[in-house]
């Protein structure tokens, strides 16, 4: 059969694929603070003070974070929120080429290199 010019043809309709949409963005709150004290327990738990307001806090570091080379003094940034009482727990552990790639991972000194 020959194709007929005068009839309109169907246009064709491709289906439309479902499109999720991106989640948002949401910054980590980073804290700088000066490590007072340390105490080892089966974590290691560090005393700081936030340098501009001299707020007390407790960084808890547990599972990889045990091994982390920390010393009085150390300037810290810690990536997350502290609860009420001013306490955090740092448990993940981080890829080390991650950690090499961001400029501010969950926790390192300022004053020493990145160990590879």
């Amino acid at each position: 059969m020959e194709d007929d010019f005068l009839t309109p043809k169907r246009p064709r309709f491709k289906p439309k694929t479902a499109v999720m949409p991106a989640k948002r963005y949401i910054k980590q709150t980073c804290t700088c603070c000066v490590v007072d004290d340390i105490r080892e327990d089966n974590s290691i738990v560090l005393s700081v003070r936030v340098p501009p307001s001299g707020d007390s806090r407790t960084v808890v570091l547990c599972d990889d974070w045990v091994d982390a080379d920390i010393r009085k003094g150390d300037v810290i940034n810690v990536l997350g929120d502290f609860d009420s009482v001013g306490m955090i727990n740092i448990q993940k552990p981080v890829c080390l080429y991650r950690t090499k790639s961001e400029l501010t991972p969950s926790l390192i000194p300022h004053d020493r290199p990145i160990p590879l």
